[in-house]
């Protein structure tokens, strides 16, 4: 194999993004590594709902609790579970923001292969008329070069 510049024993162009491939392949299992593995499914994330359901039971037991118990501690610990589900929903906010760009940009991939192939499809088309176009000026001239034998 030859590099671009045309001496041998250099890395090649080839190579090269092959490297680069491999590169990027790796950066994104590792980003999905520390993300927890693979998408998240409805199962998950019904489960994760029925978790949050749970911790709000028993949070609302804790008030009851705290009522008997006195006001001022109630109110404290109020701002802190309302401080904790705004972080939550935050943190969900940021997940569907983050869905919605990859969504987003596989949209876009696929319009712009889209685009490709119905541009490549359209030089074929071009090429194969101006093809036909040329054999049909040459089978008019052999005719006209036969009339005129004949003529003669």
């Amino acid at each position: 194999m030859e590099s671009e510049s045309g001496d041998e024993g250099g890395v090649t162009l080839k190579k090269k993004k092959k490297k680069k491939r491999k590169k990027k392949r790796r950066k994104r299992s590792r980003k999905k590594r520390e993300r927890g593995g693979g998408r998240g499914t409805r199962e998950t994330r019904r489960g994760e709902e029925k978790e949050e359901e749970e911790e709000k039971g028993k949070k609302e037991e804790k008030e009851d609790e705290e009522e008997e118990e006195g006001g001022e501690k109630e109110d404290e610990k109020e701002q802190e579970e309302e401080g904790e589900e705004e972080e939550k929903e935050e943190e969900r906010g940021e997940e569907e923001k983050k869905r919605a760009r990859g969504r987003r940009r596989r949209g876009k991939r696929e319009r712009s292969k889209k685009k490709k192939k119905k541009m490549r499809n359209k030089k074929m088309k071009k090429n194969r008329k101006k093809e036909q176009k040329e054999e049909e000026e040459e089978e008019a001239e052999e005719e006209e070069e036969e009339e005129e034998e004949e003529e003669e």
